[in-house]
């Protein structure tokens, strides 16, 4: 869930150090993001300003004439892979909340729509009067079952998809390693 962290006043480069070492910066558009202590002296002499994009809030900086998001220059990413914010909180740049995925532990990660036909979960649809349950990871779609109640089905379709979550990052840490590594 994203919070958009509000200040009262804006002062532009502000920072507040926060009680578990994090520090707040605050951004042009009346927002602030939190960065890690260690992070800090790499971005504090940029301006940062709130970027909308679509459903989030990102901090982003001119540098070299192109506009660059914090979480990506925080973290060193080989090509293939971004920058996932695990709990989903674009301004939320510590550490521990960002982390090297593939664009397929991003898509499981994002903010899920809200189901529109009949107001059944996500994942969930009414096929021949029985509730199926379907992911979609990638490009591949598959079915999870057929179940009585949409309740069942959306227990169902939770439990895969978190479960692909974990494998997915546990897949994702490898091929990282595996990229990093230099070969002879």
């Amino acid at each position: 869930m994203t919070r958009a962290y509000r200040t009262t006043k804006f002062r532009a480069n502000q920072t507040k150090k926060l009680p578990d070492g994090a520090r707040r910066i605050h951004l042009r558009g009346g927002l602030y993001t939190v960065v890690s202590e260690e992070d800090y002296p790499r971005v504090r002499h940029l301006r940062w300003t709130a970027h909308r994009a679509q459903t989030r809030v990102y901090a982003t900086a001119a540098l070299g004439g192109k506009s660059v998001y914090l979480h990506r220059l925080l973290m060193d990413f080989p090509p293939g892979f971004t920058v996932d914010h695990i709990d989903g909180d674009g301004l939320n740049n510590r550490r521990e909340n960002l982390r090297i995925a593939s664009q397929v532990l991003n898509t499981l990660n994002a903010r899920r729509r809200r189901a529109t036909r009949r107001n059944l979960p996500v994942g969930v649809r009414l096929r021949r009067r029985r509730f199926s349950a379907t992911l979609k990871l990638g490009k591949r779609l598959y079915h999870l079952g057929s179940f009585p109640t949409p309740d069942q089905a959306a227990r169902a379709y939770q439990e895969v998809r978190q479960s692909a979550i974990r494998n997915q990052a546990r897949l994702d840490q490898e091929a990282y390693l595996r990229a990093r590594t230099p070969h002879p």
